[in-house]
Parts: structure tokens; C-alpha cells; sequence
């Protein structure tokens, strides 16, 4: 990687227990998801090096089937650098997935569930913001992470003249233009996808509640959260076509950055529902890949482990099937 194609870390973190059958979803979800991005039918999988298959010695490459295992009741299966409509083996991406996860060791698993490229607070050079999954034997592709939802971050000098200077976010959105925020989102991950990321850690769709908040002008919803509703699913639908996935955040009620660690945001359902979930809601609808949690509190908890806001409110009433990661 070269500096233009920079990356750094961010926990994924589970909001509950990590027992095998939420493990299994979310690796289900977030794994085949990265497959998807990287090999789609529009974007043909490049000539890459042969990957082994999952459950066995063979190697394979690109367009190819994997023997069949127990995991997929014998059934062959697509090999992991396949297109995601390859269909000439008897199983299916769903059966490559169950492949996976009972070849896999913990440790491999691991590396999709914590981020590398940090000592401490200081990043290492050449890495993205956040990654995760890399060097995996089985060709999944890694998780590339970058900074932000409006724009690509700047993480050293030298990348500056290579990088678009995008407006702010609730500058975008001060055009009340829900086609001008697709096509916005639809450059934006254009950009990120030529830059080697594939998760753009955006939109911020926190609705405005402190008027001096340090991230008021990242977040798209402005002070409504109908407003904020009807623009997240232009710009999740945007930047997700160009086979980026989109993390909507600061979930939840990421409203001030003074004392943001320490903050605690006390809040009635009725209050969550109709004045700061919309934004989020719409995102869900949208299709979002991934929810990133808040640093603040949420009613006594930290937002991060919350299973009030992250198990019931998100997954459940929301139904939202993606992964949680932690800022």
C-alpha cells in the first residue's frame, strides 16, 4: 500500500455476548458483505494469486469451485475470489460462508473482530483508518476503513494535493437536494473505492441538539430529523453503489464533543424514537452496512455497551442485520 492508500484501526466490538450463533450472523453478514463489494458482477474479480479453499488443501482462483465439506453437506461451492454471481458450483455464496466460518480458527476470526495499524494513539504509516481481516489466507478481502463521511482524510502531507476538498456535510445537505446528495455520495465513493477503502465511516447523522457541537457540520441531519430521514437514504444508497460500504453514525446521541467520553445523554423512548432515531431508522431502510456506536453515555450506560440502544432498539426493533463497531 501506498500513502494514498493509508489505514489505521477501530475496534468491532459485539454488543452481547459473543456466543457461536450471534458470532456466525455477524460474520455471516459483515464477510459476505466484503465479498460482495470487492467481487460484484459490475466489477469483475482482478487476477489475483491462488487462495486456499476453505476445508481443504486445494487452491483455487477466481471463477473456480471449492470441493465440497461438511459444512455445505458436500455440496462444492464457489472459491472466496469468485464473482459474486459465479453459479456453476452446486452450492451458493451462502454455502462458501458456512465454509468459512468452520474452517477458520479463532485467531482468523479475531482479526475481523479487532482493527490493526495503532500503537497506542499513534497510527501507524501506510495503514487506513481502520482495518481489519488482513493477510487472510482464505482471500477474503480486508476490511479498509477511512475517515469520513465527507471526504477522504488527509492523514499525512503528502496525500494532500491527491485528495478532494469536499464541502461540509450539512453544507451538502444545505442544498435540500435529495438527487444532489446521491450524486455527492455516489463521488465520494468513487474516490474512496480509488483509493483502496472500502467502508467510508460515514454518514454522521446525529440530529443538532448543542448549537456550539464540534461535529455539527459533519452531520446531515441538521436541527430536523425528518430532514435528516430523507437525506441519509440518498447518500447511504449513493456511496454503497459504487461498492463501498457506508457506517452510519454517531449511534446514539452523539451530540456535543465537550466531555464527550463522560457525557451522559438522558433521554426518554419517546424522545429517542421521534426526534433522534429517524436519521438512523432511514439508514436502516437504506441498507447500511454497519452502525458505528457513540463514545457519550445513553441513561447511565456507555452507548457502546447498551443493549437497550444496540440489541433492542437496533437490532430488534429496527431489524437492522449488520455489524456494530465502536469508534
Amino acid at each position: 500500500h501506498n500513502l494514498a492508500r493509508a489505514h489505521h484501526p477501530v475496534r468491532v466490538e459485539f454488543p452481547s455476548v459473543p456466543q457461536m450463533r450471534t458470532f456466525a450472523r455477524f460474520v455471516r453478514s459483515s464477510l459476505l458483505a466484503a465479498s460482495l463489494v470487492a467481487w460484484s458482477a459490475a466489477d469483475p474479480a482482478p487476477a489475483a494469486p491462488p487462495v486456499q479453499c476453505p476445508g481443504s488443501d486445494d487452491m483455487c482462483a477466481g471463477n473456480q469451485c471449492c470441493p465440497g465439506t461438511s459444512a455445505t453437506q458436500q455440496r462444492t461451492f464457489p472459491c472466496p475470489s469468485a464473482n459474486a454471481d459465479y453459479d456453476l458450483c452446486m452450492g451458493n455464496q451462502t454455502d462458501l460462508v458456512a465454509a468459512l466460518l468452520s474452517a477458520m480458527t479463532r485467531k482468523e476470526k479475531h482479526q475481523f473482530l479487532r482493527g490493526t495499524g495503532w500503537v497506542g494513539w499513534n497510527s501507524e504509516p501506510n495503514y487506513y483508518i481502520g482495518d481489519a481481516g488482513l493477510h487472510e489466507r482464505f482471500g477474503i478481502p480486508s476490511l479498509n476503513m477511512q475517515d469520513n463521511g465527507q471526504g477522504f482524510r488527509t492523514v499525512t502531507k503528502g496525500i494532500i494535493s491527491e485528495v478532494t476538498s469536499w464541502p461540509s456535510t450539512l453544507a451538502a445537505a444545505s442544498s435540500w437536494s435529495e438527487a444532489g446528495t446521491h450524486r455527492w455520495a455516489i463521488a465520494l465513493g468513487k474516490e474512496f473505492k480509488i483509493k483502496g477503502a472500502n467502508v467510508i465511516l460515514g454518514p454522521g447523522l446525529n440530529v443538532h441538539r448543542v448549537a456550539l457541537g464540534g461535529r455539527n457540520a459533519e452531520y446531515v441531519s441538521g436541527e430536523s430529523p425528518y430532514f435528516g430521514a430523507r437525506m441519509a437514504k440518498p447518500y447511504v444508497k449513493g456511496v454503497q453503489s459504487q461498492n463501498v460500504l457506508a457506517v452510519a453514525k454517531h449511534f446514539a446521541l452523539n451530540n456535543q464533543e465537550t466531555n464527550r467520553d463522560m457525557v451522559n445523554s438522558v433521554i426518554d423512548p419517546r424522545t429517542l424514537w421521534e426526534v433522534y432515531y429517524p436519521p438512523f431508522e432511514a439508514a436502516v431502510e437504506a441498507g447500511a452496512a454497519s452502525f458505528m456506536c457513540a463514545y457519550n453515555y445513553v441513561n447511565g450506560q456507555h452507548a457502546c455497551g447498551s443493549s437497550d440502544i444496540l440489541l433492542k432498539d437496533l437490532k430488534q426493533d429496527m431489524g437492522f442485520e449488520g455489524w456494530v463497531q465502536s469508534d
